[in-house]
């Protein structure tokens, strides 16, 4: 196979080694106990078998002597356990069909046979073991290739000796040759006789004919002696080298394995003849039966690369098609026709009311609206893709992030809520890679096509990161800047990534929304989460909601940002009348915490679109940089710290040990603004590569903020880990108060809260640290300032990333009207813009409909 340092058996298969997949085979067939008899490199196949069967016991060969000496040492270990039953033999280079070896052992008992041996049909260019059978008998044995090869070549020898005068050692080899290459397997297979075509000179021609008539010219198959053309002939079918035996007929004839052969070796193959072959007192042989299987890809070895490729197409081919199989039974349950559709959500009909109840979770308030959106779904995919189609839908609603921001990545904690905005998705699975998109407003959202299979070779790369990171990402995002279908094509080449080898199945799909595009509410992410849903139901992914939100993470870097999961968690894991508490590193919802039903929550769009242009990207991208730089620093000065330092949360009390006082001098040492060069020439070349990895998502700024953003990271920490217990508390001022100061943190202009302190060498608790993240704007600022000098407004700050959006404002339910009164009269009106400040509900995360 051309591996130095991995055996043959360990070569991986679909992305699992193929002994591994072997072992799991005849696991799941009741094969037990299992012996592996190893050798050669036997350190790789006990390490990459035991991790994942540690049951297999393991016996050592410690001479190269063929396949059946090994079996010789694998049937002694099963004796010495008491078996006294059948035994399966077969290699570590097969892969073996599902169901085969029951199928198997069942007509051995039923043949009451003595041996059993797995056949294949003969084709053109087989190489394996050719089965003989003898006139009047069944099998009497196997021949292999190189046996039938060798005789080939010694009637050309003869028949050269026989009229040549004058024959050369050149001459003999290069005939040798044209049966077996290369010339160290030619010398091996001719034994004794490869003297006369090494090296140079001349053969005396009496003297091979008679070496080749001691020899034998004939092959000998159960006591008879048949000639090259006699074994193919009497030959249909190969030997797939799965046996099946009675334990005392298997030791007896391992025992009796002798070496006269091509190879010199012990061939596993001739038990067929030993035990079919009468006996010497005139007993008759044993009962030998064959188990012929018409679909030869049932048992498929390997012994180059090209076979290798073969069933590892093979097998991802196989897995490809039962996922369809299990994808299209979990999705069927979920599929309707338009017709169905739209008689289920029919305003009028109980059992669509019930069904919005029970998907959002609420009372019957959102019932209406909700429905409406759902008919309007219904039909554009009925309108494009036919009204006979069967399809499932999906919802994904926007989120309010209450507090925890900028923080999820360095292991902060998010309190978000998902609201009665969102997207929803029909979709209907595809026989291709193709996924189709319409959108309910098409001149915002044009059609787009997307084919998954274009992206296969860039999806060669190591890691998702380095794909996202790579060129053909980079200039697609340059030529399709702001496009909708990114988000789709996001999800759908995070699975291919994960699948790789197997083709992933698309669909066509219409898409309805009314979360507002760059407003902070995360509607790129609704989207994203939609997306991945629907591939992973026309595929049978994944359905488990940790797992999406992690997925959904990582899949939007696709776009460019380097964010967390916290708004996909909020998305797809929200639950109604509740804030959900997330941790990440690793990602966990910690629990729901109720948000007080006298609590009113307001949007508040500023009319600036918080884009995600390259340069946003950059901003966004340099702040996670500077706290990723900021630990790298710290490591690097305190080499004291405990080694597992990495994200933010790992310097706060809770987590380190530390004293708050402690964590303001670490702070105060980092520095206030250092360029890409000092960072270098700071942390050395032992950082060098994670530190270029970091400045790859985002342009040079120049300098970067260090000390503000890690300060305003720590604060934000704090405030995440103790804003829940304010909540249950139903304690609003005091959420109010923090929301504040998360907001502190991220203003450009306008007040700041007396309580906050921006410079970490004053004292007092962590969470009134509020640094410098600057992720707003001036006109947010003052929406923010307008709405807090409202009387029964606890807080308000930035929604979402930051860089234009909404607001959130958190406030007495009375206070709702004063709110948006005097944001129009102070914000909106002297803009010219028309008021956009509404309150928004808490409702159920997202996921696929269930009709009934």
């Amino acid at each position: 196979m051309g591996a130095v340092r991995r055996h043959k058996v360990c070569s991986p298969v679909a992305g699992r080694p193929a002994i591994v997949r072997l072992l799991d085979t005849l696991r799941s067939e009741g094969v037990s106990p299992i012996v592996v008899v190893v050798g050669h490199q036997c350190g790789d196949v006990v390490e990459t078998v035991g991790s994942a069967h540690p049951e297999v016991h393991f016996v050592f060969q410690r001479d190269r002597l063929g396949t059946g000496h090994a079996a010789r040492i694998g049937i002694e270990a099963l004796a010495r356990f008491g078996l006294d039953g059948d035994v399966l033999v077969t290699m570590g280079d097969k892969h073996l069909a599902r169901g085969l070896v029951s199928r198997a052992h069942e007509r051995f008992r039923a043949a009451h046979a003595d041996l059993l041996l797995v056949s294949v049909p003969k084709g053109p260019d087989s190489s394996a073991g050719r089965l003989v059978r003898l006139p009047g008998g069944g099998i009497g044995g196997n021949v292999e290739l190189r046996d039938i090869q060798k005789a080939r070549i010694l009637r050309v020898w003869l028949e050269l000796a026989e009229r040549s005068a004058d024959l050369s050692r050149a001459r003999l080899r290069a005939e040798g040759l044209k049966f077996i290459r290369p010339a160290a397997k030619l010398w091996k297979a001719m034994g004794r006789l490869a003297g006369f075509c090494r090296g140079t000179g001349r053969v005396v021609p009496s003297e091979l004919a008679q070496a080749i008539r001691e020899t034998g010219l004939d092959i000998a198959v159960c006591g008879r002696r048949l000639s090259p053309e006699e074994v193919e002939r009497r030959s249909s079918s190969l030997n797939a080298s799965v046996y099946i035996g009675r334990m005392d007929v298997l030791q007896s004839a391992v025992r009796r394995i002798g070496r006269d052969n091509a190879q010199d070796e012990y061939y596993l193959t001739d038990i067929i003849a030993l035990t079919a072959r009468p006996g010497p007192d005139g007993r008759p042989g044993g009962r030998v039966v064959e188990y012929r299987l018409r679909d030869p890809s049932e048992v498929m070895a390997f012994n180059n690369r090209a076979e290798l490729r073969r069933i590892d197409e093979h097998v991802r081919g196989l897995e490809a098609a039962a996922d369809r199989v299990r994808a299209d039974a979990r999705v069927r349950r979920l599929m309707l026709r338009a017709q169905e559709w739209s008689a289920l959500l029919d305003p009028s009909s109980a059992e669509g009311r019930r069904l919005v109840s029970r998907t959002y979770g609420t009372d019957g308030s959102l019932c209406a609206d909700r429905l409406r959106a759902l008919r309007q779904t219904v039909r554009l995919f009925a309108t494009h893709y036919g009204p006979d189609r069967r399809f499932f839908l999906v919802r994904a609603p926007g989120r309010v992030n209450l507090m925890g921001r900028h923080i999820d990545h360095q292991g902060g904690f998010v309190h978000a809520m998902a609201i009665d905005s969102e997207v929803i998705l029909a979709a209907a699975p595809r026989d291709d890679d193709v996924i189709r998109l319409v959108n309910a407003d098409p001149s915002s959202f044009p059609r787009r096509e997307l084919v998954v299979g274009d992206w296969l070779g860039a999806l060669n790369a190591p890691d998702w990161l380095s794909f996202v990171n790579g060129t053909a990402v980079r200039v697609h995002l340059m030529s399709t800047s702001g496009d909708w279908s990114n988000y789709v094509l996001a999800s759908a080449l995070f699975r291919q990534f994960h699948a790789r080898g197997r083709r992933l199945r698309g669909f066509d799909a219409a898409v309805v929304g009314n979360v507002p595009m760059a407003a902070g509410l995360s509607s790129s992410s609704a989207l994203v989460v939609a997306a991945m849903e629907a591939v992973d139901a026309a595929n049978g992914g994944p359905r488990d909601g940790a797992e999406v939100v992690g997925a959904c993470g990582q899949a939007e870097w696709f776009v460019g940002s380097r964010g967390g999961a916290a708004d996909h968690a909020a998305i797809r894991l929200g639950r109604a009348g509740r804030a959900a508490r997330m941790a990440f590193h690793p990602f966990r919802v910690s629990r729901y915490v109720p948000v007080p039903p006298d609590a009113a929550i307001l949007v508040a769009a500023s009319g600036e679109h918080a884009v995600k242009s390259a340069g946003a990207r950059d901003r966004f991208n340099e702040r996670v940089a500077c706290y990723r730089i900021g630990m790298m620093l710290l490591r690097r000065a305190h080499p004291r710290l405990p080694a597992s330092l990495e994200y933010v949360r790992d310097i706060a009390p809770d987590r380190a040990g530390l004293t708050p006082e402690r964590v303001r001098a670490l702070l105060r040492g980092l520095p206030e603004r250092i360029s890409r060069q000092a960072i270098r020439a700071r942390l050395g070349r032992a950082a060098a590569e994670r530190l270029e990895a970091v400045f790859a998502s985002h342009a040079d700024p120049g300098a970067y903020a260090v000390r503000a953003v890690m300060t305003y990271g720590v604060g934000e920490y704090e405030r995440s880990r103790i804003a829940a217990g304010h909540l249950e508390r139903h304690d609003l001022e005091a959420f109010g108060r923090l929301m504040r100061l998360s907001h502190d943190g991220d203003r450009v202009a306008g007040r700041f809260h007396p309580d906050g302190e921006r410079n970490p060498a004053a004292h007092g608790p962590l969470h009134r640290l509020i640094g410098a993240y600057g992720c707003s704007t001036r006109r947010i600022d003052c929406m923010v300032d307008i709405a807090l000098s409202v009387e029964g407004v606890y807080g308000a700050q930035l929604v979402g990333a930051g860089l234009g959006g909404c607001i959130t404002v958190l406030a007495e339910r009375s206070a709702v009207a004063r709110v948006r009164k005097a944001l129009a009269r102070e914000y909106y009106e002297p803009l010219g813009l028309a008021p956009a400040a509404w309150e928004v509900r808490s409702v159920s995360g997202g996921g696929l409909i269930v009709p009934r």
